[in-house]
């Protein structure tokens, strides 16, 4: 108790003298007068540029900003603590303002730090940072960002899932951070697993659970590489096997990690755990992802902080437990929308370590002392309280005090503990599990772990002959009965803002407590009470408490919530206009069409926000809208205040003059400002222009003759002046006149060109000269045609032509001119045209060749365009008639139905008679069959009138007969028909109540071409019948199959088959079947056993006869064997049964696992009921099988023995084979018997089967016996 006290009072003293001097540091010479978190610095006027406190992973740094005031003497040292998501120190700077000396200080100063994302560790630590910002040492401000990856989410696996939850991991040789690192991840992947489904309620399904092992054999192997030889940290390289349902059936993966980097840095707890982390991840089923902030990213080592599994990565191994077969569809599922897929789980490690409160336990010190005048080892042993008061981060302070309970060394020891293990500590966590503690003004070092599961603590201490080593436990905490409230992360979201626009400001809220409770959240601005809401939390509960406020005066604003503070600025978008000399712009501007009109903008504003141009509107003095006449550009078109931006735009010429109001719109923060700017357009100056037309463009002329043009001259612009004419000079070829030959425009004169005998034949060109007022215009070229006249002659062959004939159209163009087209206009008589185009020969000569369609007066008339030297002619019209033609007739179609015949069938020869004259007519047609007149028709057809003509003939010889009809030919076939006959042998057979005959029928072709013949059988209920085939094409032999039953009548039956094809039908002759009564087969040795055949075991018996085998073709087949071979001795072994009372009773033992084998053959045939013949073959299969297992086998035993003592290798079961191969073929033979229904196969084949399968049964079952027995033996 006194040494608690003592400890307690040393504790509070020395925090007491500690916070003097905080306090007496904490208040330097200086003020911060603004601060921000921003994109950039300005170099020139040290301002931030684009103020915010949420940044992204591809921005390319991220600034921490501060405005200082009233900055005094001495020099101040400004320093940034930069601090990751999870509160661990990623990098930290100093700034040195300098003195200006006694009397003199800094009005204002700006200093900055930054720290670079884009490419950098800051890009894969997404989520909220903190920068704290000491002066003088002194914590004056903390600020809040946060740095977010925006790449849309998804997560791509390789296409496997494991086969077992349970996973084993062999983590071979390696330092032991290293492989406690990898334990580390593999418990974050086995808790995040967990806390997902429980954090989002989803429905419970197994999850991976990665467990350490010893096995070499384990499926997932980690190996450590002491060196980087790519420039991965870590690999992992997996395979993946499925059976063909496509189940997975095995996966194995092999990871490696490095332990050094290239440039000789090794890599510490934290980085090797992010590379297990990740790998362990692949070998879960886990691609690459392309968000950075992500334990999936391609990127994701760094020395700085852990990268745990995010909610996506879960979602997806979620998934996956529920997929056990190769599936393609998970590499495009769709993520359910009530799950944050950026969060990660908590880290079940290092969210427990909390070293804060009292620890008890003992110590044991051994030392060197001076007894007897000897040194000698000592022990000592004692109580011992550590108490950490504080914890920030790693690293921890408290006090400790220790008591000695013994000692072998007193008063050595005693002091020694008094000294060195009572006062003050520091302390610090190196790694997981690991600290190291200096205690006291000493500066004891020691060195220990600690388990947050356990809640223990063990130190230890050996140098200079000491040996101390502690154990500790955490002491219970009282627990928090109420309420107890947290504040943190002050979002501020923009910190720059336009007057008017909302500016949200949000902190979190955590009940720390035990107990449920409210709490109240105030917002104050530049010191006044703003908002206030209250909150109500549970135990362990946080929520996110908004403010939103507006303000419309610019200026800088502090915001206080509380006990955390920040600020943010409230601006206005000014915009000044400039003319191209830079002066600001008061009046209207006044320019022509066509000028090139230029402002200049400079816009000023918040640096948060980018401005653009976002309308540009211009009007006249009638309002009427024309921006859309003008191409406005501007550059830069957006920016960042303060920018300068440039407009140029040339004014249409054809704008009309007048004054115009132009508007330009800038749009910034969703805020719009209008500039306006006056422009006075006149009219251009423009100077005297004209145009020149000359039409046409060409003109044909022949010699010695004039062609004529029209020249226009119009005024283009400027006012009209006199135009002067210049055309070629004239010469003995052309002669040019133009009248008038000038004028002013607009005007018309009109050009004469005159073409003389010298003018040489072809194509001419020329232009116009057009001069007045200082502008000369040439005019395109205009053509002139020169050539010679032409003519074209127009004949036909004959005045008239009858309708359906051709007639000849001929001519010559002279001069010659060979191959030309020539154009013919036929003319009919109701007016229409027929235009016809042809060439002349080399000798100028066309001809043309047509058949005029219609009666009447016809004309033609030839002409043709001319060429480049002759001019085109047209011939005079010729008149032709066209008169109807005599009467013409066409014979065609012959046709023979059938053209093969049978004898005595009627046969139809046709053929189409057609009148292709002008008027009507008679016309004879003969038939002639071999050259022999058989027919004649007289047929009366008027013009374009046809009729088919039809004979009918028959032949009652079979041959071939050649038929003509006015010189059309054709083949007629006569055959004789078809015909057939059918024989049954025998005709008479005799069958057995129950048993089935035989029949062979023969089905022969007597004439005609074969066709197929159906055998049609009589349908009776006491018979049934079956042909095998049933049909054919003669000859051919069917199967004729008569089955009896029990009821039916005996007797001699008699009945026929029907043959029927190619329309005949055939009777057979009477067949003849004689039944007879069955012979009653009795079970006469069972009955002899059991004395009377109303005995239930004798009924069984025979109901298995009749009820199961006999009902089944191939169980009565197999009965005749079984019968045949029965009786013949069973007669008498049943006399000698009934004599003897001793031999009965060994006979119905025998009998009694017999009948146990038909009443499970009774329960195997019942089981395939649906078909009687497959269940009758199953059923004898188990039945003969158990036969030879209980009756055989014994009997086997003793010739084996025998066999193996004279051959080693007898009881081999490849000795069966020949057996085998028997059994095999038996089978076979019993499929054909029934696919044919022959009873002789299906008596060979069962009874073959039946004595093979009892044989191979109980030989195999007594070679296996003695192999057991063998085993059995040589084994003791």
């Amino acid at each position: 108790m006194r040494i608690s006290i003592t400890l307690t009072l040393l504790i509070l003293f020395t925090l007491l003298v500690s916070g003097f001097f905080l306090l007496s540091e904490a208040t330097p010479s200086i003020q911060v007068g603004e601060s921000a978190t921003a994109l950039g610095v300005d170099r020139q006027t040290h301002l931030p540029l684009r103020r915010t406190q949420s940044f992204s992973v591809d921005d390319a740094s991220v600034y921490s900003w501060l405005k200082l005031v009233d900055v005094t003497s001495p020099t101040h040292n400004v320093t940034w603590v930069w601090l990751t998501p999870q509160k661990h120190v990623y990098y930290n700077t100093s700034v040195i303002i300098p003195d200006l000396g006694k009397g003199r200080s800094w009005s204002e100063y700006y200093v900055w730090s930054r720290i670079d994302v884009r490419g950098y560790a800051p890009s894969q630590l997404t989520g909220f940072w903190t920068v704290e910002i000491l002066i003088d040492d002194a914590k004056v401000l903390v600020q809040s960002f946060s740095i977010k990856d925006d790449t849309p989410l998804s997560q791509p696996v390789y296409g496997f899932s494991w086969p077992s939850y349970n996973i084993e991991v062999n983590i071979n040789s390696g330092p032991s951070y290293a492989r406690q690192a990898v334990i580390n991840a593999m418990k974050q992947w086995n808790f995040s697993q967990s806390w997902f489904q429980s954090a989002y309620g989803l429905p419970s399904r197994p999850i991976y659970s990665l467990i350490v092992s010893d096995n070499p054999s384990a499926p997932i192997q980690i190996y450590f590489n002491e060196t980087q030889t790519t420039e991965n940290w870590g690999c992992a390289h997996y395979q993946y096997w499925y059976n063909s349902t496509g189940h997975f059936t095995k996966v194995t993966c092999s990871i490696s990690i490095i332990l050094s980097l290239k440039d000789g840095r090794k890599l510490n707890d934290v980085a090797i755990e992010n590379v297990a982390l990740h790998e362990l991840g692949h070998a879960l089923g886990l691609d690459h992802v392309q968000r950075m902030g992500d334990l999936m990213n391609h990127i994701c080592g760094n020395f700085y902080d852990l990268h745990y599994p995010t909610t996506l990565n879960l979602y997806t191994l979620y998934q996956l437990a529920d997929i056990h077969k190769v599936n393609t569809a998970l590499k495009s599922y769709t993520l359910s929308s009530s799950i944050d897929y950026t969060t990660s789980p908590p880290f079940e490690a290092e969210q427990a370590i909390d070293l804060t409160g009292e620890w008890k336990g003992s110590f044991t010190l051994w030392s060197q002392t001076l007894i007897d005048k000897q040194v000698k080892k000592c022990y000592t042993y004692g109580t011992v309280v550590l108490t950490v008061l504080t914890q920030s981060g790693d690293r921890f302070m408290g006090g400790i005090d220790a008591e000695v309970d013994y000692t072998e060394c007193s008063p050595e020891a005693e002091m020694w503990v008094a000294s060195y293990l009572s006062g003050l500590f520091q302390g610090k966590i190196v790694g997981v599990g690991q600290i190291e503690v200096v205690v006291g003004f000493n500066a004891l070092r020691l060195s220990g772990t600690y388990s947050t599961e356990k809640q223990t603590m063990e130190l230890w201490y050996d140098k200079d002959d000491v040996a101390l080593h502690i154990t500790l436990k955490k002491s219970p905490e009282p627990e928090i009965m109420g309420a107890e409230f947290k504040v943190s992360n002050l979002m501020i979201n923009p910190t720059e803002v336009i007057v008017g626009k909302a500016v949200e400001i949000s902190v979190t809220v955590t009940n720390v407590g035990k107990q449920s409770g409210e709490y109240k959240v105030t917002l104050g601005i530049n010191g006044v009470v703003e908002d206030a809401k209250t909150v109500s939390l549970a135990s362990g509960e946080s929520k996110v408490v908004t403010f939103t406020v507006r303000k419309d005066t610019p200026g800088t604003y502090a915001v206080a919530v509380n006990g955390l503070t920040g600020s943010f600025r409230v601006e206005k978008i000014i915009i000044v206009i400039l003319d191209l000399l830079g002066r600001y712009l008061t009046a209207p501007q006044t320019v022509r069409q066509g000028d090139l009109v230029t402002y200049k903008f400079n816009i000023s504003g918040p640096s948060s926000y980018t401005v653009n141009v976002s309308n540009v509107t211009m009007h006249d003095s009638r309002n009427v809208y024309v921006q859309s006449l003008i191409d406005f550009a501007f550059n830069p078109k957006s920016g960042i205040p303060p920018f300068s931006s440039t407009l140029v735009f040339k004014v249409p010429e054809g704008l009309r003059p007048d004054t115009y109001t132009l508007t330009i719109t800038w749009m910034g923060g969703g805020v719009s400002t209008d500039v306006e700017v006056t422009l006075i357009v006149k009219e251009a100056e423009k100077p005297f222009d004209f145009s020149i037309l000359v039409s046409p463009n060409v003109r044909n002329v022949t010699r010695c003759s004039s062609a004529t043009y029209t020249v226009n001259v119009s005024l283009v612009s400027g006012v009209p002046k006199q135009v002067t004419f210049y055309a070629p000079k004239s010469d003995d070829k052309l002669a040019f006149n133009l009248d008038p030959p000038s004028g002013i425009p607009p005007f018309t004169s009109t050009l004469t060109v005159t073409t003389s005998n010298y003018t040489e034949l072809g194509r001419w060109w020329f232009t116009i000269v057009g001069e007045g007022g200082g502008v000369r215009h040439v005019t395109d070229k205009v053509y002139l045609l020169v050539k010679i006249a032409s003519r074209i002659s127009c004949e036909v062959s004959e005045s008239a032509v009858s309708l359906g004939g051709k007639i000849k159209v001929s001519g010559t163009i002279t001069p010659i001119s060979p191959n030309v087209q020539i154009t013919l206009n036929y003319t009919k008589p109701d007016g229409t045209v027929v235009v016809r185009k042809v060439l002349t020969d080399s000798k100028s000569n066309y001809v043309d060749t047509y058949a005029p369609d219609m009666l009447g007066s016809w004309s033609v008339k030839a002409s043709w365009v001319g060429d480049e030297v002759h001019e085109g002619a047209i011939s005079t019209r010729i008149v032709f008639m066209v008169k109807s033609a005599p009467a013409a007739f066409k014979v065609e179609n012959l046709k023979l139905s059938p053209s093969k015949a049978t004898v005595g069938q009627n046969v139809t020869i046709s053929l189409v008679v057609s009148n292709i004259g002008g008027e009507a007519g008679s016309r004879r047609v003969t038939l002639s069959i071999n050259g022999t007149v058989e027919g004649v028709r007289d047929v009366t057809l008027a013009p374009a009138e046809n009729r088919t003509i039809t004979f009918t003939t028959v032949k009652n010889v079979a041959g071939t007969y050649a038929v003509e009809v006015d010189g059309l030919n054709a083949m007629l076939i006569v055959e004789e028909p078809f015909s057939f006959t059918i024989s049954v042998n025998p005709s008479e057979n005799t069958v057995v109540k129950g048993g089935s005959a035989t029949y062979t029928v023969t089905v022969t072709l007597v004439s005609g071409k074969a066709m197929l013949v159906t055998l049609v059988t009589p349908e009776d209920d006491d018979l049934r019948f079956s042909l095998n085939p049933d049909s054919g094409i003669p000859p051919f032999s069917s199967t004729l199959t008569v089955y009896t039953h029990k009821d039916t009548e005996a007797g001699r039956w008699q009945f026929t088959l029907i043959g029927k094809g190619g329309g005949k039908v055939q009777r057979t002759d009477k067949i003849y079947l004689t039944v007879k009564e069955a012979e009653e087969k009795k079970c006469i040795i069972a009955t002899a056993a059991y004395g009377s055949e109303l005995n239930p075991h004798v009924q069984f018996l025979r109901e298995f006869r009749e009820n199961v085998v006999l009902k089944t073709f191939a169980g009565s087949q197999f009965m005749d064997v079984f019968n045949a071979w029965y009786y013949s001795f069973s007669p008498n072994v049943a006399a000698f049964v009934s004599t003897q009372e001793s031999v009965k009773s060994v006979v119905r033992g025998l009998l009694y696992p017999l009948l146990g084998i038909l009443h499970l053959g009774v329960i195997v045939n019942n089981t395939l009921s649906f078909s009687g013949e497959v269940g009758i073959i199953v059923t004898g299969l188990v039945v003969s099988a158990l036969i030879g297992f209980v009756y055989f086998a014994p009997l086997t035993l003793i010739p084996l023995y025998a066999a193996k003592k004279l051959r080693r290798n007898v009881l081999e079961l490849r000795g069966l084979k020949i057996l085998l191969l028997l059994w095999i073929i038996s089978m076979l033979i019993i499929l054909v018997g029934e696919a044919i229904l022959s009873p002789i196969l299906m008596m060979s084949g069962t009874g073959l089967l039946v004595l093979l399968t009892v044989t191979l049964t109980s030989l195999t079952a007594g070679i296996l016996a003695l192999k057991a027995a063998y085993k059995i033996s040589h084994r003791e």
